[in-house]
């Protein structure tokens, strides 16, 4: 009798642990769910850098091989240009989520990245993460200072006819979908969304 009391409360509190673990597993799935729900799949944008729908500006940066790349102010498709900043964590989350999103893209478009150091440091960010898209050093972040954005990961979506469409801060792999699919939620909680169709499903 008394060892059936004891198997009976051993098998009592491996119940409970267990459904312990369960509901702990349970809370953490959904709490990811919810992350990923009121993330909603759109870019944050500010007031920083030009107006959207205005001309973007043309500038030239030397590439990670220290050729001087001209963009703007023609273009042969859609471009996404990126400003990013050495050691910045979210900046690296980005460069790892843009490969992913790269290959589920309906149509070309060009990836443009900007990061604020020297050649040598973009074209090692460049072999790091295996990129298939342009790298630009800015060593004296010049260009973040003439758009006047003030922080990074800062996303520009642009037309073939050299519009800007979307902007804004982008720190996830939601918000470069939503950069993408031209859907953004203005900090002042307004959500913006261009009609045009996007790049990405």
């Amino acid at each position: 009798m008394e060892r059936f009391i004891v198997l009976s409360f051993t098998a009592a509190t491996a119940l409970l642990v267990l459904q312990g673990a369960l509901i702990v597993a349970m809370l953490c799935a959904l709490g990811r769910i919810h992350l990923r729900i009121s993330s909603d799949g759109k870019v944050l944008i500010t007031d920083e850098g030009p107006r959207l729908h205005d001309s973007f500006p043309s500038f030239s940066l030397p590439d990670a091989q220290g050729r001087l790349v001209q963009i703007g102010p023609f273009y042969e498709q859609e471009m996404a240009l990126f400003l990013i900043s050495p050691g910045c964590g979210p900046c690296e989350q980005l460069l790892k989520a843009m490969t992913r999103v790269r290959n589920r893209l309906i149509y070309p478009v060009r990836f443009v990245m900007v990061i604020e150091s020297s050649v040598s440091d973009a074209a090692a960010y460049q072999q790091r993460y295996r990129s298939h898209f342009e790298v630009l050093s800015d060593p004296d972040s010049t260009l973040r200072q003439r758009f006047g954005v003030e922080r990074t990961p800062f996303g520009f979506l642009v037309d073939e006819q050299g519009f800007l469409r979307m902007k804004g801060v982008v720190n996830n792999l939601e918000q470069l979908e939503g950069l993408l699919r031209r859907k953004g939620r203005y900090i002042g909680a307004l959500v913006w969304e261009d009609q045009a169709q996007p790049a990405i499903s």
